[in-house]
């Protein structure tokens, strides 16, 4: 009776050392480090949340600076999304069906397409968390919008969740005179 009372007890061990016990260190540290660090929240964000983005704007004969809001209709870790993808979305039912991948709840955000186009970018599966993503710079030239993509992955050290996720981010950019360029750079965190 005994073995049997300490091959449960090492069992209940294992399982506090390697799911508890992380979980409960990652809640704790991930209070204020997480809006320090830039780590997005697991579950997804379905309000659309404003964001300004720096923007260059380079006419033929002179450069000069100016700010644009791109608003980031949704991002987060979990979508249906398996595979790394970018669409760009030019109406409503093409949102819908993009939104539907994201998630099953939740209003559809509202988009002027008329003045606008949405994009929506998909990491794909990752083995843990601490994966996302974010805008970087955004640039007109030539009638192109340039969009920087900015995909953030954990550094080495960094503790993150054990569960299967897949980021995206799903944005809109001003409309312009030709189909956006959406650029993904990764960057690793130290």
């Amino acid at each position: 009776m005994s073995v049997i009372l300490q091959a449960m007890r090492k069992q209940l061990y294992y399982v506090l050392v390697l799911f508890v016990a992380p979980m409960l260190i990652l809640s704790c540290v991930s209070g204020n480090k997480n809006q320090q660090s830039g780590v997005q929240q697991a579950q997804s964000q379905t309000e659309p949340q404003k964001s300004t983005v720096s923007v260059e704007i380079a006419p033929k004969d002179a450069s000069m600076t100016a700010q644009t809001s791109c608003i980031i209709l949704a991002q987060g870790s979990q979508c249906s999304v398996q595979e790394h993808a970018i669409e760009l979305i030019r109406d409503k039912t093409a949102l819908e069906q993009v939104w539907r991948k994201i998630t099953s709840q939740g209003e559809l955000p509202p988009v002027d397409f008329s003045k606008t186009v949405a994009a929506a970018v998909f990491m794909g599966i990752r083995n843990t968390g601490g994966y996302y993503y974010e805008l970087g710079t955004t640039v007109l030239k030539d009638g192109i919008w340039t969009v920087e993509v900015i995909e953030s992955t954990p550094g080495m050290k960094e503790m993150v969740t054990m569960a299967i996720t897949k980021p995206y981010i799903l944005f809109t950019i001003p409309k312009a005179e030709k189909d956006p360029v959406i650029t993904i750079k990764q960057v690793m965190r130290k």
